[in-house]
């Protein structure tokens, strides 16, 4: 909702304020306060709600500010945030029928602001932005009161860097007596050092090369000079310490985290079949993985088979089943005229002569009946005889 009242505030602050500051965010209250002023009699508060002023933060020029500051319960909020400010014209326009506005001249890297809401007086806001610091490379960076920054020096040690500190009286101060080495470098005579990879130095200031730490374990540098080390990728790791690179975890190993210095083997039912794996993958069906560690899956069997994905062994195939091939997902049914009584057939067995099976997954025959014969293996029924003969009889003495 904030927006939609600020956006349609837009035309009225461009039009009677001056232009909005794209990045200074704006505050509610102020703004309905500004608007329940009315267009045309801002000067009638200028006291409460706006003063001439330098406009900071590295612009030349002066303008108009609502100033927050000037109103009540406001006071505890950020200082150089919620500004909104107008041009110079307006500012000029505003001077005149304003008896108490505040338009002291005041310095670029000052602020004209009332002690009391009736004395103006010149406030130091920011470093100046023409200060040269000595030995120090330019840079351009926020100079508001308070700021900090490190700056590179060009002076020795080199590569090096001081601190300073934008102090309330408009002067950068520094920090250090001297110049200190950067982070990843330590002080050796009147230079600042690289620490060789494999090694990385977390703090600036350092002397000798004994500052220098290896890369723990599942961690290395690469290059020269670094505050940090970085941890090995997913897939790689490093078992000993300053350490320059990581290696892939081997054929049947894999790691899921970064910074690992083993590499975990593959559990059973799985295998990796790749060096540099994050994962391992899972044995599909018809094969299967009985150690641990393992790059390739076995195939299940003859006789044997797995349905499930992951399996670490295979099931044998249940008696009036079997499977003549490997690395089956499943058994076979025996055909009629075949059996199996064991588990883990292979191949089915033809019934006898004398007997027959009449229906397919079989686990036995049955011999043929008085009246029947069968001189034939592997049938499905018996033939008839003329003649009584025995139960399971493989001839018939009279034959048609």
């Amino acid at each position: 909702m904030f927006w939609l009242f600020f956006l349609s505030l837009l035309p009225f602050i461009s039009s009677e304020a001056g232009e909005y500051i794209f990045g200074h965010r704006l505050d509610a209250k102020l703004l309905r306060r500004y608007n329940s002023i009315g267009k045309r009699s801002c000067c009638n508060k200028c006291v409460e709600y706006t003063n001439c002023q330098s406009i900071n933060y590295n612009v030349f020029n002066f303008s108009c500010e609502i100033n927050y500051e000037h109103n009540p319960g406001l006071q505890s909020k950020n200082g150089h945030d919620e500004y909104v400010y107008m041009d110079k014209a307006k500012c000029n326009s505003l001077i005149s029928p304003c008896p108490n506005f505040c338009n002291l001249s005041c310095l670029a890297n000052q602020k004209c602001v009332f002690i009391n809401f009736t004395e103006p007086t010149c406030v130091t806001t920011e470093c100046d932005t023409s200060d040269v610091i000595p030995d120090i490379i330019p840079r351009n960076v926020r100079r508001e009161t308070g700021r900090k920054h490190w700056f590179d020096c060009t002076i020795p040690p080199t590569p090096s860097k001081q601190h300073f500190t934008c102090d309330t009286n408009g002067i950068w101060k520094k920090t250090f007596s001297e110049c200190k080495c950067w982070y990843g470098t330590y002080l050796d005579g009147s230079s600042c050092v690289k620490c060789p990879a494999g090694k990385y130095l977390p703090r600036y200031g350092k002397v000798g090369s004994g500052s220098c730490k290896d890369c723990p374990a599942g961690n290395y540098t690469t290059a020269a000079g670094q505050s940090w080390c970085k941890g090995c990728l997913l897939g790689h790791y490093q078992s000993s310490t300053g350490q320059t690179s990581c290696s892939p975890c081997p054929l049947g190993q894999y790691s899921s985290t970064e910074g690992a210095s083993t590499c975990m083997s593959c559990p059973l039912g799985q295998y990796a079949d790749s060096t540099g794996t994050i994962a391992c993958k899972i044995c599909p069906t018809g094969q299967f993985s009985d150690n641990v560690g393992t790059s390739v899956c076995k195939a299940c069997p003859t006789g044997e088979f797995s349905n499930t994905e992951g399996a670490s062994n295979c099931k044998k195939c249940p008696i009036g089943k079997f499977t003549d091939t490997v690395g089956s997902a499943t058994c076979k049914v025996c055909p009629a005229g075949t059996f199996s009584d064991a588990q883990g057939a292979s191949i089915c067995q033809a019934c006898p002569p004398g007997q027959f099976s009449s229906f397919s997954e079989s686990t036995s025959c049955t011999p043929c009946p008085v009246y029947q014969y069968q001189d034939n293996s592997g049938s499905t029924h018996c033939k008839f005889c003329a003649t009584a003969v025995d139960i399971g009889s493989t001839f018939c003495p009279f034959m048609p």
